[in-house]
């Protein structure tokens, strides 16, 4: 699968998960910055993934950066959400590298 697609479907499975209200785009905010002026000049559509996968030296690296309910623990749903990404990795018979799940905002 490739990392767009793969991006992509964690979106939608993170997406499903209790307590998560949405996702952050991983970029820092200057590489985004730098995506949309560069899609500007260029005329074409800025995209940016709202999860980021690349592949890493031992598998697949992904991040994530959500928002997560106040009714729910935002640790508990960090867990969800890892488990979740790691488990459908897994199933696509890939090896994981790293996970990187964090919370922008509690609301």
């Amino acid at each position: 699968m490739t990392t767009s697609l793969m991006s992509d479907t964690l979106a939608e499975l993170v997406g499903t998960i209790p307590g998560v209200m949405t996702l952050y785009s991983p970029e820092p905010v200057i590489a985004r910055a730098a995506k949309v002026a560069l899609a500007t000049v260029l005329r074409s559509p800025a995209t940016t993934d709202r999860i980021q996968v690349t592949d890493g030296p031992a598998g697949v690296h992904v991040s994530v950066h959500l928002g997560v309910s106040r009714t729910q623990s935002a640790a508990a749903v960090c867990r969800d959400v890892y488990e979740h990404i790691s488990s459908a990795i897994r199933a696509d018979g890939q090896d994981v590298d790293r996970i990187v799940v964090k919370v922008g905002r509690v609301s």
